[in-house]
């Protein structure tokens, strides 16, 4: 934007008093002549503040005054309502703090109303206050948002004074950027206190004010016009209707056909409700061209009459709510006679008098342009295809789309796109989904209108019609396009880092030609322009842990879907966990890292110690929930469970065999007679904790014995079973057999024997 400044830099201190009061004495007007008679410079000339070249969007504010009318309730009965004038200097009236908020910690507060279309989204907020102090705190106000129950503290950025005034004291002006905070506020009551001025007693002059405004850029998803929006802010005087203050807009085209809207913003100091017969604000291409601003709470010779107003109307929400501010003017209203179609100029001309000293300090214009407008609607989204939480090696697909809500059209248009960080482009992926030569598109340039430019590993969409293998073509008003492609995650990645990607279109515009470039969002209810954001996570982790029991060993496993295949550990104390180390690559005990998430894992031993058993086996999630059950030897964990970010501890556990067996031999018999014959029996019991399997029991009869018939085995007490249940023939000399005996069971063998005639036969 080009900005000229023609302004008149004239003193700030007594005006000369409207007609009605000029009753007073003549060494009063004396007074005052003398102390009109010097000039005195103005503090800075109005500037830039905010820029948006084209949004949809515009610019309002809400303010209010810290200052009014006291001590002749009649009189300032009336001046509140607005039935009859009553201006700030007046000594029949004394100006004395208004304070609405019921707080001893302030001196004076207002509070007014924000109320923005719903979906807007705030781009700028500047804070403005202003009164009559020498204050060294006047660079400091409280600020209280909707939904907080206190002040914030604020410091100005920028202060401006003027010239002195009949106290003392300086007109001033403070600026501090709330952007943030009204960001995250919203809508609501917003309430400004401790704005420094001077209070002013009955029977005194001096003109004297205090007040804020709260100066609001927005972007409106439901406007369909795009706009050109301007704050500019300084403080100048202008007391001569000859020497306005002019600001002068190029750089811009208005809509070559339509109505072309344009909303005014204007904030000044010290304005009076009373006539004084100059035009106060006039709008139009260029100074031949100027045509007054009026409506109906601004009239053409009165416009800066201490009002708080939009379209013309006084804003009533705010506390209190007066129609006679005595003293601010913040007003919101189209000019009378809009700029032409395919205007590119503008010039906004305010002016004070004689009788009616400003002192201004804002000036906004948001204004229809023939621009093209793709940023409002460049959005980017990203996806895991994979589902769930991002891994490594898995794919990320982003989407980026966006429709012409200006009204001109896009012309060589050409997004690109920068592989993020830690990934790598997939081959193949390049998609036009929506728009002007849809389809998939080849990695390679030159034929069709889509590429991997490895050398600077980006992808490049050129877009709209007529778009080629070499140039981005035409995206005219309210037409779209959309696009994917894909990039895999590497492989190694570290869990938690974050993967940020952004687009950019470069395009110009078909009737100005300049040159625009715009930057993807991926959160449009967030203000600036947000990168899609995808966090890495980690692989499902498997801390696996054996426990040996009433002894120590050496104990083997083999896991499927883990990075490390297999996995040794020796058990140190007996009933004492120790972990498995699930990576011998890295020093200290790791963890098994899961190769692929959501398909099974298995653990299986694979070398049990003699003596030892499986006893158990379970498997739990970070949630203490068992996951996955027991088969043999082999546990088994579902994909389901396998999840990223999740750490699944297994505990195995074996225990050693314990078994206390005894074995009793007895005979019926204390002697036997040679060539008779007698019975005898063996009795194994298993008195320990644990049962024992095929405990074999031996016994070889003595010389002169054989058996009489096969011996026989039965189990007495408790459960188990004899291998083999009988055995031997008439003639051997030996039982031989295995039992099994749970815990507390006997096996009770018989043994029929024979005794050989012979004497000699006992000889050994």
């Amino acid at each position: 934007m080009a900005l000229r400044h023609l302004f008149n830099a004239q003193p700030i201190g007594f005006r000369g008093l409207p007609g009605w009061r000029r009753r007073l004495a003549v060494a009063t007007l004396a007074i005052v002549a003398t102390i009109l008679a010097p000039a005195a410079q103005a503090d800075r000339a109005f500037a830039p503040r905010y820029q948006n070249p084209a949004v949809n969007g515009d610019i309002t504010g809400i303010g209010n005054i810290n200052l009014h009318c006291g001590g002749n309730v009649a009189l300032c009965a009336q001046a509140q309502s607005g039935g009859i004038t009553v201006v700030n200097q007046d000594p029949a009236i004394a100006m004395v703090y208004v304070d609405v908020d019921s707080d001893a910690t302030t001196f004076n507060s207002s509070s007014a109303n924000l109320a923005l279309p719903a979906g807007s989204t705030v781009l700028f907020a500047g804070l403005y206050w202003s009164g009559i102090s020498a204050s060294l705190t006047r660079n400091s106000v409280r600020l209280r948002t909707p939904g907080s129950a206190v002040y914030a503290s604020l410091s100005a950025d920028e202060l401006l004074t003027n010239s002195a005034g009949a106290f003392g004291d300086a007109a001033y002006q403070g600026f501090d950027d709330v952007t943030a905070l009204v960001q995250a506020a919203g809508n609501g009551t917003y309430t400004v206190a401790n704005v420094q001025t001077t209070q002013r007693g009955l029977g005194s002059l001096g003109s004297t004010w205090a007040g804020w405004a709260l100066v609001i850029a927005y972007r409106d998803p439901a406007q369909t016009a795009t706009r050109n929006l301007n704050v500019y802010d300084g403080l100048l005087s202008a007391s001569d209707a000859a020497l306005p203050v002019d600001i002068a807009f190029s750089g811009f085209i208005t809509p070559a056909t339509g109505p072309v809207n344009t909303t005014l913003g204007l904030l000044g100091w010290d304005g009076d409700d009373t006539v004084d017969g100059a035009v106060g604000l006039q709008y139009g291409r260029n100074a031949a061209t100027l045509n007054n601003v009026s409506n109906a709470a601004n009239p053409v010779n009165n416009f800066w009459n201490s009002s708080i107003s939009r379209n013309g109307a006084n804003v009533g929400a705010r506390v209190p709510n007066y129609f006679d501010t005595l003293g601010m003017d913040l007003d919101f209203t189209p000019p009378n006679v809009p700029l032409p179609n395919s205007a590119n100029s503008a010039l906004i001309r305010a002016r004070g008098s004689i009788d009616e000293v400003l002192i201004f300090g804002m000036i906004s214009r948001a204004t229809d342009v023939s621009r093209p407008n793709l940023k409002d609607r460049l959005l980017k989204s990203s996806a895991d295809l994979n589902g769930g939480s991002l891994l490594p090696g898995e794919l990320l697909e982003f989407t980026i789309g966006s429709t012409n809500v200006g009204s001109d059209a896009s012309v060589q248009t050409v997004l690109t796109d920068v592989i993020p960080a830690n990934t790598t482009y997939e081959p193949g992926s390049l998609v036009i989904v929506s728009g002007a030569n849809a389809g998939a598109h080849s990695d390679a340039a030159g034929d069709d209108q889509a590429e991997f430019d490895a050398g600077n590993n980006r992808v490049v969409f050129r877009l709209g019609t007529g778009a080629t293998a070499a140039s981005g073509g035409t995206v005219a008003p309210g037409e779209s396009f959309s696009l994917r492609f894909r990039a895999r995650v590497n492989a190694g990645v570290a869990a938690g880092t974050v993967i940020n990607n952004s687009a950019s279109v470069a395009h110009r515009s078909a009737t100005l030609g300049e040159n625009l470039l715009d930057v993807s969002d991926a959160d449009a209810a967030t203000p600036g322009d947000q990168p899609t954001r995808n966090v890495v996570a980690a692989l499902p982790r498997i801390v696996l842990n054996k426990t040996s029991q009433r002894g120590v060993d050496s104990f083997s496993f083999a896991l499927t879907n883990t990075a490390q295949a297999a996995g040794n550990v020796t058990t140190a104390t007996a009933g004492t966990p120790a972990q498995v180390d699930g990576d011998v690559n890295t020093a200290g005990l790791q963890a098994y890292t899961v190769v692929a998430a959501g398909t099974d894992v298995t653990i299986a031993e694979t070398g049990v110690p003699a003596g030892y058993a499986l006893t158990s086996a379970v498997c739990r999630n970070a949630g203490n929930t068992v996951v996955g059950a027991l088969a043999g030897t082999v546990y088994t964990i579902p994909g389901a469970s396998v999840v990223a970010d999740e750490v699944l501890t297994c505990a195995f556990t074996n225990t050693r065999s314990q078994a206390a067996l005894s074995i009793v031999k007895s005979d019926a018999s204390a002697t036997y007679t040679p060539g008779g014959s007698a019975v005898y029996t063996i009795t194994v019991r298993n008195d320990g904790p644990d049962a024992v399997a095929g405990a074999l029991v031996e016994d070889v009869l003595p010389n002169g014995a054989t058996l009489a018939a096969a011996w026989s085995c039965a189990i007495g007490a408790g459960s188990g079973a004899c291998n083999p249940a009988s055995g031997g023939a008439a003639g051997g000399g030996a039982v031989n057999l295995s039992v099994d005996l749970d815990s507390g069971a006997t096996a009770t063998i018989t043994v029929p024997v024979n005794f050989a005639a012979a004497p000699e036969a006992y000889v050994p």
